[in-house]
């Protein structure tokens, strides 16, 4: 993203946020610390066998843990790391395997945060001090995820571009719907319910200037499959203005 349109989005996103509610604001570069959940602090991403391993760990973890809420914030936990990791990896994106390792780290944090978004009668039934941190962690690593999904989706290589988008859409279809419930829920505290809508505000700028994108994009996309060099050269130049 170039330095004018960056200017110009984190203005607009601070408009919106003071002028629903002067008292919240976000740090819009930091991203959000989730508390309680001990976030594995990843500074390089594993190799192909690390994160086959990660996997195994993580899967046999999740099936000798029978509470559904701390089963929850497990999946939160590896959505987490998953997502840092990716970022890592999309320093090496230029590498097609390293970017094919980024697109599966990215499907598997996408798979965590779908199971727990199928299990929202649970975390949002008798509301409770574990309850609500759990909520405000989901809350706060949706707009990690995003801030870094954006970065990624201008480096997917072009002839996976549609997928990725179709995948991310699914996952924040489900999340969207999953905040939509937690707000109109009675048993959410005002409290809470105003850091979801405030983080809900930011992300509709963030997805409504992509969705934008998206439609050039997906015109781009049928030419290039008919062969218009044109068209590719177009979206690569609006690539490259983003970065």
């Amino acid at each position: 993203m170039n330095k004018n349109n960056k200017t110009f989005l984190l203005i607009l996103v601070f408009f919106l946020l003071f002028s629903f509610n002067p008292v919240l604001a976000l740090d819009l570069e930091t991203p959000e610390e989730l508390l309680g959940l001990d976030i594995e602090k990843i500074e390089k991403a594993p190799g192909a066998f690390g994160l086959f391993w990660r996997g195994v760990k993580e899967n046999a973890s999740l099936a000798f843990t029978f509470d559904s809420l701390k089963k929850a914030a497990k999946r939160l936990k590896y959505a987490e790391e998953r997502m840092k990791i990716a970022e890592i990896l999309l320093e090496e994106a230029d590498d097609p395997k390293i970017q094919a390792r980024l697109e599966k780290v990215v499907d598997k944090a996408n798979k965590f945060i779908i199971k727990l978004s199928e299990n929202e009668d649970k975390i949002m039934e008798k509301m409770d001090g574990k309850k609500e941190k759990l909520l405000e962690n989901i809350a706060k690593h949706r707009l990690n995820r995003e801030k870094i999904l954006e970065k990624i989706e201008d480096r997917v290589p072009v002839e996976r571009l549609e997928k990725f988008q179709e995948k991310r859409e699914e996952v924040e279809e489900k999340s969207s719907q999953f905040f939509e419930k937690a707000i109109k829920n009675k048993e959410v505290p005002e409290r809470l319910k105003e850091a979801l809508k405030e983080r809900s505000r930011y992300l509709r700028v963030i997805l409504t200037n992509r969705t934008r994108s998206r439609k050039e994009i997906k015109e781009l996309l049928k030419r290039i499959e008919s062969g218009d060099e044109n068209a590719r050269k177009r979206l690569m130049e609006m690539r490259e203005t983003k970065e």
